[in-house]
């Protein structure tokens, strides 16, 4: 029940080089009777709220520039 804590809606995870670990997570929360999805990055920050309930169309596009950043950095490494 959202009211309690965050219910998870989406985990977002990535694998790199065999290993696997979740980058984003889309979470719901209801406080005084409103509902909020957050998005958080894997470190816990918020990146974005939303009202009421959303799925993964809505934070598509926060997801694939995170994507493409981590594509330019690993090939900045040379990591392809």
């Amino acid at each position: 029940d959202s009211r309690y804590c965050s219910q998870p809606l989406i985990h977002i995870a990535t694998e790199l080089e065999g290993d696997s670990r979740v980058g984003w997570r889309l979470s719901l929360r209801t406080r005084r009777g409103v509902q909020k999805s957050i998005l958080r990055s894997n470190l816990g920050r918020v990146e974005k709220r939303f009202d009421g309930i959303v799925g993964f169309t809505e934070i598509r596009q926060t997801v694939e520039h995170w994507l493409a950043e981590v594509r330019r950095r690993r090939h900045e490494m040379g990591k392809d």
